[in-house]
């Protein structure tokens, strides 16, 4: 999906695509396979573009988060091009 800010899923409480609404459960860690080119299976000596990732989240007093890991709440099927809605937890604010 096209998002408007970076790291704005940070603040994602549930998700509905249609009808199907599912829970932000947690945000998970980066992983280092970012780290490894996917021709050659090298990693990056680096650790790019990871390095780069958590300076920038640090700053910012965040983590190196990954994503973020989904719960169902209600079934439904998913398909290409549905609209998804967004709930966040800056709505309140």
């Amino acid at each position: 999906m096209d998002g408007d800010e970076p790291f704005e899923e940070d603040y994602w409480t549930e998700i509905s695509i249609n009808g199907c609404r599912l829970k932000v459960q947690e945000r998970t860690k980066r992983c280092i396979f970012t780290t490894v080119n996917p021709r050659t299976a090298l990693k990056d000596l680096n650790i790019e573009p990871l390095s780069t990732l958590a300076r920038i989240r640090r700053s910012n007093n965040q983590a190196a988060t990954f994503g973020i890991d989904l719960v169902p709440i209600s079934e439904g099927f998913i398909n290409i091009g549905d609209k998804i809605i967004i709930r966040s937890g800056l709505e309140n604010n």
